[in-house]
C-alpha cells in the first residue's frame, strides 16, 4: 500500500511511524502507557526495555495487559487512518478497558481471576484520577461561594 505521508496520525509531530515510535515513543502511546502504568525506558535495547518494564510492573499478567494496549493502539491508529477516528486518550480507555474485558473471557483459569481484579482496579484508577483533578476545582469553586457570601453579608 503507497501512502503519500508516513508520519505518524497520532502525535502529528513529524515523527514517521516506526513500530518504536507507534508503540513506545508516540506522544499519544506514552499518554496510554501512563494509565496503566507501565513505564518503558526507552534508553535501553528493545528486550532489556521489555525485561525492565515487565519486572516494574509486578504482575504475571503483564504479558496481556502489554498485548492489549498495543492492540488498541494499533486499532485506534488504523480507525484515525482509514474510518477519520478520533485520537482521544479517554475513548482509548474505554477501548482498553472494553478489549481487556474479552481477553478475561478467554484466559486460562490462572489468569482470569488476576485479570478481572486488575480491569476492575484500572476502571477504580480512572475514577479515582478524575476526582481528584476534579476536586480542587470543586473546592475552589465552593470557597469562592462561601467568600460572595460573606461578603454580601458585610
Amino acid at each position: 500500500m503507497h501512502l503519500d505521508d508516513y508520519n505518524c496520525v497520532l502525535c502529528n509531530e513529524g515523527h514517521e511511524e516506526t513500530s518504536l515510535h507507534l508503540f513506545f515513543e508516540c506522544s499519544f502511546s506514552k499518554a496510554c502507557w501512563n494509565t496503566i502504568p507501565i513505564n518503558w525506558d526507552l534508553n535501553l535495547p528493545h528486550l532489556d526495555m521489555v525485561i525492565d518494564a515487565r519486572t516494574n510492573f509486578g504482575s504475571p499478567i503483564f504479558r496481556e495487559i502489554c498485548i492489549t494496549a498495543c492492540w488498541v493502539i494499533w486499532t485506534t491508529r488504523n480507525a484515525v487512518i482509514f474510518d477519520n477516528g478520533q485520537i482521544s486518550i479517554n475513548l482509548w480507555k474505554r477501548i482498553f478497558k472494553e478489549e481487556l474485558g474479552l481477553v478475561c473471557t478467554k484466559a486460562n483459569a490462572r489468569r482470569q481471576a488476576p485479570l478481572t481484579v486488575w480491569r476492575d482496579s484500572y476502571l477504580f484508577m480512572i475514577l479515582f484520577f478524575l476526582f481528584w483533578a476534579w476536586l480542587p476545582c470543586t473546592f475552589l469553586f465552593l470557597l469562592f461561594c462561601l467568600l460572595c457570601t460573606v461578603h454580601s453579608f458585610i
